[in-house]
């Protein structure tokens, strides 16, 4: 055993010397030359891939086919597969947290079957999403309505970072799409008011739908716009903090959902995203709710 493990440090580290070699050796080669020179055409068919829609084209890299053999190599050196296989059974690669790292399964497609380790994770996903839509349609239908039974017209999105960049970006590139919008959505990231005072005096609190968005609910500029927005509704319609919670205010979170209730000092409606795929920049997630509202 002790053997193998010498031979193996021996041929990791052989491999090494033979990649920094063959790098050094293309550091004096100039691109030009790999795209016009000799044997070009077949070094460029090469280096290009495909794989279902997905397109990778190599040969505008400084590479050529024994870059990547050698780097095939190295992989297979270090268990690269082993890993990834571990991955996709749920194993806890996330050594930090010791849990799974199973962020694919927001996004895995529903007529696939998913590997045996991830497929309670992606079925989970899978039914969210389909409560997901299910919550979107009431809200376009009237049938979710807000204390005073007027529809929604405004979704105000609270969150931090992850928590607020993408749904944000999703919403402005889709912004410029024709098509009917059901309702207007936006975004408050900051505590110094420039962000949510302005709707604050400009929207109808009888028709605004505040989404709480976090994965910790420990940031304090997450933590002030919340109970900004709280008191907003509480003053604007007559009714305690419970009520607003309970017709609106949903809670989006990759942790436990009792910590939604206390950081928003009473019960809303709460979303939970799987812990080993929290997911919190991608549309395929809940936490982007606001996207698919508009």
């Amino acid at each position: 055993m002790i053997q193998q493990q010498k031979d193996s440090r021996e041929g990791k580290q052989g491999l090494m010397d033979v990649l920094h070699q063959h790098a050094n050796s293309l550091r004096q080669t100039s691109l030009n030359a790999l795209l016009c020179g000799e044997g070009s055409q077949a070094r460029a068919k090469a280096l290009q891939f495909s794989f279902h829609s997905l397109q990778v084209d190599f040969s505008k890299q400084r590479l050529t086919e024994n870059s990547l053999d050698l780097l095939t190599q190295w992989a297979e050196s270090i268990g690269l597969e082993q890993t990834r296989d571990a991955l996709f059974a749920g194993e806890p690669v996330n050594v930090s947290e010791n849990r799974a790292a199973l962020h694919m399964a927001a996004r895995w497609p529903s007529d696939a079957a998913a590997p045996e380790g991830m497929a309670p994770t992606v079925s989970l996903c899978g039914q969210q999403r389909e409560k997901l839509a299910e919550l979107v349609r009431q809200v376009h239908s009237g049938q979710w309505r807000g204390v005073t039974g007027e529809a929604f017209t405004d979704v105000v999105h609270i969150g931090v970072g992850g928590s607020d960049l993408g749904p944000k970006l999703v919403s402005e590139v889709l912004g410029d799409t024709q098509g009917q919008r059901f309702v207007r959505a936006h975004y408050v990231s900051t505590m110094d008011g420039a962000q949510l005072l302005p709707l604050m005096q400009s929207l109808n609190p009888a028709t605004t739908l505040v989404v709480l968005a976090s994965k910790s609910f420990t940031t304090a500029d997450t933590r002030f716009n919340v109970r900004t927005a709280l008191a907003w509704l509480c003053e604007g319609l007559g009714v305690d903090a419970s009520t607003v919670c309970q017709h609106q205010l949903l809670g989006v979170s990759a942790r436990r959902m009792s910590r939604c209730c206390t950081y928003a000092r009473a019960k809303p409606r709460a979303w939970a995203t799987p812990s080993a795929a929290p997911a919190r920049r991608w549309v395929t997630s809940p936490l982007p709710w606001c996207c698919r509202m508009c």
